[in-house]
């Protein structure tokens, strides 16, 4: 079942750009960002090109910083030094980006099928399902409107939540290891895959 969900995120992927239009309802947000996620598949441009397009329109929509905020408790930011936590917040987003993009472009053609918006626990949810060749997926989407633009502040996959998936593991890590030991491995991490996609 983990499995399935892990995958299902790497599909997630091009419905990551939410919030697109100023105004615009979440479903409707998330219909204009697919356009661009699947213009930017098609545009014949290089992966690492493709990969870039993508991930700079999911950075302006996808909130990275509550999502990174969430994960680690603002209890525990908060008591980092501010540059600190700039940094663990930059690092934070090229990893989620990252893991989303590097494998946007692995699922060919994938249909995507809209609910109507609903709030549910006092937050606004957009209900997605993602039909690929071979099987289908329910991504749900907590969105949440400010200054007139949506942004995504968590990702559901058949029940698995981003947010929660990554505040369980920097809760492990906590347990044995500093701040700033989890800084560094998240430095190194991000570190190396810029020097990857450089190549």
């Amino acid at each position: 079942m983990r499995a399935r969900a892990e995958r299902a995120l790497a599909v997630a992927a091009a419905a990551a750009c939410l919030a697109a239009a100023p105004g615009a309802g979440g479903v409707q947000a998330i219909r204009s960002a697919l356009d661009e996620a699947q213009a930017a598949r098609a545009s014949g441009a290089a992966r690492p090109e493709r990969l870039a397009a993508v991930r700079e329109a999911a950075r302006r929509v996808v909130d990275t910083r509550t999502m990174g905020r969430a994960a680690i408790g603002s209890p525990v930011l908060d008591a980092q030094p501010p540059a600190a936590q700039e940094e663990y917040l930059r690092h934070f987003d090229v990893l989620i980006m990252r893991s989303w993009m590097q494998k946007l472009l692995l699922f060919k053609n994938p249909r995507f099928e809209f609910t109507a918006q609903q709030t549910r626990d006092g937050s606004n949810w957009v209900a997605t399902r993602i039909v690929t060749e071979h099987d289908t997926y329910r991504i749900d989407y907590a969105v949440e409107q400010r200054e007139g633009r949506w942004w995504a502040t968590d990702i559901v996959v058949e029940d698995l939540s981003l947010v929660e998936s990554y505040r369980s593991q920097i809760a492990s890590l906590l347990e044995t290891r500093s701040f700033g030991e989890l800084l560094d491995l998240m430095r190194r991490k991000t570190e190396r895959l810029r020097a990857r996609d450089a190549r």
